[in-house]
């Protein structure tokens, strides 16, 4: 087998993919890039081009490949990413061969289902329903509550305190616990240690592998589950190993530092047999867990594309500061150059914030544009003697663009509906208003909003409790895939209410009763579409408000970093201290988490950074050392 290789790629040839315009190819790591053929790591600053230079390399061997040459798999993490790199070959003759068999082109879950765990699972005699770790995690937690020998057990690992009822303490543990039901990755017919259970034989590891038979049986596994079965099979049969690799020559991850171990060990595994194995992605954007080291850690010769073309030198310099995984001097030429802001507020003045945000937009940038506002998570701290902020103590009037079940599988959504999982309101709200509105119950209709729905139906609507709870009984058993299918559902229930409603034939649809089909497909987005309007001298300026890890991936004309709880850290004494540092420093695990999530905001947008903090936040010091690097100081007092 003739191996694939571009060791023949000339300067002309490259000069004539840089004269599309789509990349300035004159920079030597990313000329690099497109003629390496050997295992490499790829550290790509925000900005730098990668997919669009991931792109130019495929068209070089798309060129070049031949049926007799071992395949190409892109492996990514997002159908969305998945989908940029096709629309990178499309309409491509040189590139347009790769989108099809025997080459690989999608996500690395499907890339482990297809190729490893499927076949195993099936081979081992399960019918598979579904792969989803929200789809598993739901039931594996409705299955711990009614398990007789665990559910004591659980209810002990919620972590409330033993003043907090049981079955408030048996709901929380069993979300935690049902995490924790994988397989082993050595044996995958039996579960994994769990955390606080080493003893196999005990009658509550006992109960809590005939749980996770019981799913299995069922056909449910997670995510996690399938990669324990691909790495099990890859350790357990060498001659697949050595069969992947001989089908894959090159496997090109992208974004790998949202990969996790079990992941890498799969890749890793296959790259050990033979295949050539290159990673590309920005490790300092690895902010998946509070004080965990991103599993990808870029060898020493890893290829370092520090150059971007997002945004101008100032804000490059602080992204460098912000690079606590990996230090990386981050440049650009970039102008005019980016703005930056720190807004410092008094305590109880934060509500002013969002104005004085949108007045900088309509100043600098017209007020029209992709205008974000940002912060953590909330990660309260029990100890915390002020009022901790979160995203609406500033926005205070916070619009939605409506219900949407757009992250979770409409299977997935129903399952946890079906055992009262209070966080899908959505859900269950689009369930209360198509009944109150189909079975025209006026009044009554309110007591639908006391407590949760089925339990409210069990006690005052009994039969539109069990028409309900048949119509999830059906979902359950074969859920609908498509458009075409949930309106066949959405009529199904109508069809279940019609006694309730005479009038029914009138009703053509449930309203806020959405489909949502692949979960993956759907790019991750700021809290349910959460935004709000500022009205500047007549200038209507909309501001879109998220989270930190809700933004990963995008680019804004402008964004603002909110300082939010973040456990007991003061978090911008934190970033002012990082910004100021002189040299490269050591940071606990929190510390770096937190300067990570900085470094994924502080990237996103092209022309305006704004921070806002408590003025008690940033010392004089750090302030005079800010408006030395390019700070403009705004003070906002009560």
């Amino acid at each position: 087998m003739p191996p694939l290789s571009l060791h023949d790629v000339s300067d002309d040839e490259i000069a004539e993919l840089a004269a599309s315009g789509e990349l300035d190819l004159s920079n030597p790591v990313r000329r690099q890039f497109l003629k390496e053929m050997n295992s490499r790591d790829v550290q790509a600053a925000p900005g730098a081009g990668k997919t669009t230079l991931l792109g130019l390399k495929l068209r070089l061997l798309g060129r070049r490949w031949t049926p007799d040459m071992g395949a190409i798999a892109i492996v990514t993490h997002t159908n969305v990413a998945r989908q940029e790199i096709e629309n990178q070959l499309s309409g491509r003759p040189d590139a347009q061969r790769l989108l099809r068999y025997p080459h690989f082109i999608g996500t690395l879950t499907a890339f482990a289902h297809q190729f490893l765990a499927l076949p195993t699972v099936r081979g081992l005699g399960f019918q598979v329903q579904s792969i989803d770790t929200e789809i598993f995690t739901s039931a594996a937690a409705a299955a711990l509550r009614l398990s007789p020998n665990a559910r004591g057990w659980v209810a002990n690992q919620s972590g409330l305190p033993t003043s907090t009822s049981f079955v408030d303490r048996l709901q929380a543990g069993a979300l935690k616990i049902a995490g924790s039901l994988t397989l082993d990755v050595e044996n995958p017919r039996q579960l994994a240690l769990v955390p606080g259970l080493a003893n196999r034989s005990s009658p509550t590891f006992v109960a809590l592998q005939e749980v996770k038979d019981s799913l299995n049986a069922r056909g449910l596994f997670s995510y996690e589950d399938m990669m324990a079965i691909a790495n099990s099979t890859l350790n357990g049969i060498p001659d697949l190993r050595q069969a992947l690799a001989a089908r894959f020559a090159l496997i090109v991850l992208d974004e790998a530092q949202d990969t996790s171990e079990a992941a890498f060990n799969m890749l890793h595994s296959i790259r050990d047999a033979g295949a050539v194995l290159q990673c590309i992605g920005d490790v300092n954007q690895a902010i998946l867990a509070d004080g965990a080291s991103p599993a990808w850690k870029p060898a020493a010769d890893a290829l370092d594309l520090n150059e971007t073309k997002r945004f101008g030198p100032s804000l490059a310099r602080v992204a460098s500061k912000l690079s606590v995984h990996r230090p990386q001097d981050i440049v650009s030429t970039k102008q005019p150059d980016s703005l930056l802001y720190a807004i410092l507020f008094a305590e109880g003045a934060e509500q002013a914030v969002a104005s004085d945000y949108a007045k900088l937009l309509v100043s600098n940038l017209g007020g029209e544009g992709s205008f974000w506002a940002v912060g953590h998570r909330r990660n309260s701290s029990e100890s915390a003697k002020k009022t901790q902020l979160v995203l609406g103590s500033y926005f205070p009037n916070l619009k939605s663009q409506g219900p949407q079940v757009d992250a979770l599988l409409l299977h997935a959504s129903i399952v946890q509906f079906g055992i009262g999982a209070s966080e899908l309101e959505q859900v269950e709200n689009a369930l209360r208003e198509t009944i109150t509105y189909c079975c025209k119950l006026g009044a009554d209709g309110e007591t639908l909003r006391q407590g949760r729905l089925l339990k409210t139906c069990d006690r005052h609507f009994p039969e539109i409790g069990r028409g309900l709870r048949d119509w999830i009984s059906d979902q359950l058993e074969k859920p609908p895939t498509t458009e075409a299918l949930w309106a066949e559902a959405k009529a199904s229930l109508l069809a279940r209410l019609a006694s309730f409603a005479p009038d029914l034939s009138l009703v053509e649809t449930c309203g806020n009763l959405k489909f949502a089909g692949d979960s993956s497909t759907f790019e991750q987005t700021a809290t349910d579409g959460a935004y709000e309007i500022i009205d500047v001298d007549g200038t209507k300026v909309r501001i879109n408000v998220g989270t930190i890890a809700s933004i990963k991936g995008q680019t804004h004309d402008a964004t603002l970093l909110l300082q939010t709880s973040y456990f007991n850290i003061r978090p911008f004494g934190k970033f002012a201290e990082a910004l100021n540092a002189k040299t490269t420093r050591k940071w606990g695990p929190k510390e770096a988490s937190l300067l990570a999530n900085f470094y994924v905001a502080t990237t996103r947008p092209r022309r305006l950074l704004a921070v806002a903090a408590q003025a008690d936040q940033i010392g004089e010091k750090d302030r005079n050392l800010l408006k030395l690097s390019g700070w403009t100081i705004l003070e906002i007092t009560k």
